[in-house]
């Protein structure tokens, strides 16, 4: 959608309503009546009634037609009873009754409205429509739709640049494929609609907007054509076929209807294959309508201490969690590649496979630094699980025949492929990096784990299985190693340690 055209001078003018069929002035119009009367000719009062039918045809493509029609000349109104239509090069609109009142440039449509725009496929529904022109006080059109009684909310289809065209090509003929379904359009259902200008659309109360590859809700959705910008404002929330981002407000821009850059803010949270991210505010990048890359800022970073507190940013993702001023998380056609937390950057491993009860700063293996960087990959297939194939072969992991699925099994897709954590960079100045990492003993996996505490300039740990397989430090190293402390079992007491006692002599007997 790229502009909104709007009912200009709608049933327009004197030219093309305020005439009676036959009248000498018709230049630019023609009328057709089954039957018309006067009252009150050559007076202020002046009104004519055309019955039967009627139709205003004029030369610039302009056509009016309904039931009947009321025409005050003095006042400048016109009335269009019953399947009321107007239709120019631009625009259509048709409802049940049109009113227009010229001195006040001022129409409605009530009853069944549907409004029309030829240029750019844009559709309203409505059951009444109040419309002003540009006036003093007013240097811009608006109008407003609304749902009346029972008969339902307003209704918009939206269309980009290649909908558009595709809505306007030609049935195919016989015999011929169909044209592919048009599968750009957007829903918009909403209590009111507003068309400002001609330009700007807004929506209001319990919006809606659907796609076939997203929906969104909010209370108030605005649209500037022009520049192809959309914002969503009071608990809005997108949910694309992967994806969902909300927020209390919702900005982005689209490209051909599809969104291509959007920033939520206040309590902003994605969900997303492989990535859970919550921030104040978070700028999501999308690709052919897959995140692509995002940035999620902390409140301070964003300067909305004042909305959301001291917050910072925080991103889950494939059992690490990590907190900074600012995440960067690039995931190319929606795998997560590679996460970079910035300023106070703080990670720990949400995947405990440790079961022995530890102290709360070492309950979980953690990493604290200026900047931490995450690097993902594919997840390693087991002995025997089949690949996605490549360039039309299948491949499969070694294994004994016996392990391998049956022939013909299907193979996992590419973007089904699990992403896992590779590895972590922490690098810090003043104050240096530092990590805490523990180590299970794999011959007593069930007992208490080592402990390292590491300072460096740069450490980066290395993970397999999810577990810490290597830790690499740099620059100054300082540190701690502490190994669990063994219980050594009771020493049994010997027969000449134990104090037997002795049974009472009689008296008078002596001792030896």
């Amino acid at each position: 959608m790229r502009r909104i055209s709007l009912v200009c001078m709608m049933i327009v003018a004197p030219a093309a309503l305020a005439m009676t069929a036959g009248s000498a002035r018709a230049q630019d119009c023609s009328t057709a009546a089954g039957h018309s009367t006067t009252l009150n000719g050559g007076t202020p009062a002046e009104q004519t009634f055309l019955s039967g039918g009627v139709t205003f045809t004029c030369q610039d493509g302009k056509v009016v037609r309904s039931d009947s029609a009321v025409v005050v000349q003095a006042a400048q109104q016109q009335f269009l009873i019953g399947h009321a239509y107007y239709s120019d090069k631009e625009k259509m609109l048709t409802g049940d009754r049109i009113y227009y009142w010229g001195k006040d440039k001022h129409l409605t449509a009530q009853t069944g409205v549907v409004l029309t725009d030829k240029v750019n496929g844009a559709v309203f529904h409505a059951e009444f429509l109040d419309y002003y022109q540009p006036r003093p006080g007013q240097p811009e059109s608006k109008g407003t739709l609304y749902g009346v009684g029972t008969g339902g909310r307003p209704h918009a289809v939206f269309r980009g640049k290649t909908a558009a065209a595709t809505a306007a090509r030609p049935a195919a003929a016989p015999g011929k494929p169909a044209a592919p379904a048009d599968t750009a359009a957007t829903l918009v259902d909403a209590d009111r609609m507003e068309i400002q200008g001609q330009k700007t659309f807004h929506a209001m109360g319990n919006v809606v907007l659907t796609r076939a590859d997203m929906r969104g809700t909010a209370e108030e959705a605005f649209y500037s054509p022009d520049d192809e910008h959309l914002k969503l404002s009071g608990s809005a929330k997108i949910t694309g076929q992967e994806f969902s981002l909300a927020g209390g407000v919702i900005d982005g821009t689209l490209a051909g209807n599809q969104f291509k850059d959007v920033t939520a803010t206040f309590r902003a949270v994605l969900d997303a294959k492989d990535l859970h991210v919550k921030a104040p505010s978070l700028t999501v990048a999308f690709d052919s309508g897959q995140v692509r890359r995002l940035i999620a800022l902390s409140a301070e970073r964003s300067k909305r201490t004042a909305t959301d507190g001291n917050v910072l940013a925080e991103a889950l993702a494939q059992d690490f969690r990590l907190t900074a001023d600012s995440i960067d998380a690039l995931a190319p056609k929606q795998k997560i590649e590679r996460v970079v937390a910035v300023g106070r950057a703080y990670g720990e491993s949400q995947n405990d496979s440790i079961k022995v009860k530890m102290p709360d700063i070492a309950s979980k293996d953690w990493l604290r630094g200026d900047t931490i960087t995450g690097f993902f990959a594919d997840a390693k297939p087991k002995a025997g699980a089949r690949v996605a194939p490549r360039n039309g072969r299948s491949a499969t992991s070694t294994a004994r025949p016996a392990d391998r699925p049956p022939a013909g099994a299907a193979a996992a897709p590419a973007d089904t492929v699990e992403r896992v954590l590779e590895r972590i960079v922490a690098v810090g100045s003043t104050p240096p990096a530092s990590s805490m990492y523990r180590i299970v003993d794999q011959k007593k996996p069930a007992a208490a784990p080592a402990i390292s505490y590491l300072l460096a300039q740069r450490i980066t740990v290395a993970f397999r299985d999810g577990q810490v397989s290597e830790v690499r430090a740099e620059g100054e190293i300082r540190g701690i190693h502490l190994e669990p402390q063994e219980k050594k079992p009771a020493k049994k007491a010997s027969p000449a340690d134990k104090n037997v006692a002795q049974a009472p002599k009689p008296a008078g007997s002596k001792r030896p």
